[in-house]
């Protein structure tokens, strides 16, 4: 669960990229699942469609189709212009990094917990 506190006002910037590097790398096992340190078109599917099957109006193929054009945004943002015969082979934890570079993960990806203080306010 520490990948879900908040950031700790009182971290320098060097503590905070720290932070955010193991926020990332949490996040980035999340989708590479056979951890060979890649995420794969087919895993990045299989996320997608987990995350969207419980919508009722998003049918498995439409779910294909946003994973498959995810991973081509993903292609260009780490490789650039492909030529027509290159494959991507998939996403590293760089161009992960890559990816997520200039979006706030450090809120984006917390969870308020309750002190124990509180909690026994509660009960």
């Amino acid at each position: 669960m520490a990948y879900f506190q908040p950031i700790d006002t009182a971290m320098d910037e060097e503590q905070v990229q720290l932070c955010r590097r193991e926020k990332l790398r949490f996040l980035f096992h999340m989708y590479d699942s056979d951890s060979d340190g890649r995420i794969t078109l087919d895993e990045y599917r299989n996320v997608v469609e987990e995350l969207l099957s419980g919508n009722p109006h998003i049918e498995k193929d439409s779910a294909r189709s946003i994973a498959d054009g995810a991973m081509m945004e993903a292609a260009s943002i780490c490789v650039g212009q492909m030529e027509p015969d290159q494959v991507y082979e998939g996403i590293t934890f760089d161009d992960f990094l890559k990816i997520w570079q200039g979006i706030d993960i450090e809120t984006k990806m917390h969870v308020r917990f309750l002190n124990m203080e509180t909690m026994a306010l509660c009960h």
